[in-house]
């Protein structure tokens, strides 16, 4: 499914969408070698489940899994700094936007490489499911992650959702003031913007409260890397469609332009 829509992708980016391009280019690719991990250890479970696996391929796996959503919510500050741009943004206003996200980020990279360090050293002595098992049941280094996950992609989206509806309350004020340029402008802008809140934030935000409701629900330390894992791609896809779109968007303005002149 990644390889489709990373063609189209690549047919509709543009200069003005380099930074996100590359971002957007090395989630898929991180999404698609986790994937292969993924087939691979599960596989090996099922047909060989006496057969060692490497252990730099299982933290390799863990250190993806892991790092992804953080790197995904990374992405997410980016669409924040389209809809609160800083030249029309006050200070104080930055540090609520923006102050928030970089300190959930600061705390879960820590707090993951400390799980990854103690999961490595559980995993010595015993199975890797265990060793995660284990650790979920003693430790709060998942807990930590989840939590900081959920406010992380929650808080992002109800400030992008308000920007959104302050956009729709700016359109039928505009409309009702009779300016059609204005409007058109606003019109034009809210299905993207739309678009954007669901496959970034909405949809993550569900998927972390259902990562919560596994974690205290659901003993097996199995069943919540699944939903967690589901996540990650939910997240890539969802970035990666936004993207598409506005892409996608800015290349048909472009053509109507060209047609009209």
């Amino acid at each position: 499914m990644f390889i489709p829509l990373l063609v189209v992708l690549i047919v509709f980016s543009n200069p003005g969408m380099r930074p996100l391009f590359i971002m957007n280019l090395v989630s898929v690719l991180t999404g698609i070698v986790l994937g292969i991990l993924n087939v691979y250890l599960e596989v090996t479970a099922t047909l060989s489940p006496l057969t060692p696996i490497h252990a730099y391929i299982l933290i390799g796996f863990v250190i993806l899994l892991l790092y992804l959503p953080v790197f995904m919510d990374t992405i997410l500050i980016f669409r924040l700094f389209a809809v609160y741009p800083p030249r029309t943004t006050s200070w104080p206003q930055r540090l609520i936007v923006f102050g928030p996200s970089i300190l959930f980020k600061v705390i879960r990279v820590p707090n993951s490489i400390v799980f990854v360090v103690y999961w490595t050293k559980f995993g010595g002595h015993t199975s890797p499911l265990q060793a995660g098992q284990a650790l979920r049941g003693v430790q709060p280094w998942i807990k930590i992650e989840w939590f900081f996950q959920v406010f992380d992609n929650c808080y992002a989206s109800v400030l992008f959702l308000l920007r959104v509806h302050r956009g729709r309350v700016m359109n039928a004020w505009s409309g009702a003031m009779g300016n059609l340029d204005k409007q058109n402008s606003h019109t034009s802008k809210l299905p993207n913007l739309f678009f954007i809140a669901l496959g970034n934030f909405v949809f993550p935000c569900l998927l972390s409260l259902v990562q919560l409701i596994f974690l205290f629900r659901n003993p097996k330390f199995l069943d919540g890397s699944y939903v967690f894992l589901t996540n990650c791609y939910v997240e890539i896809i969802g970035v990666l469609l936004a993207t598409i779109r506005v892409a996608g968007g800015q290349w048909e303005h472009s053509l109507a332009g060209s047609k009209s002149t």
